[in-house]
């Protein structure tokens, strides 16, 4: 976890944790009252090699295709 802790000289501070897994809980307020909010957001999706290696396939079967049509 990491935790962080702002303070922008008015009397308003907040104090926050981020997880592993991208949730976000911000706490906040004014003097000893807080308040809780929390952003969750999954991770990103990662494609698996074997997309990229059928992309790859098909980009360079496009890429043949079109330079044997231009010399013919």
């Amino acid at each position: 976890m990491f935790y962080y802790l702002r303070h922008d000289g008015s009397g308003f501070s907040t104090f926050g944790t981020i997880s592993t897994s991208g949730a976000i809980t911000d706490r906040f307020g004014v003097g000893s009252s807080f308040d809780a909010l929390t952003f969750a957001e999954g991770p990103a999706a990662v494609p698996e090699p074997s997309t990229l290696l059928l992309l790859g396939s098909g980009l360079a079967g496009l890429g043949l295709w079109k330079r044997f049509k231009v010399k013919s």
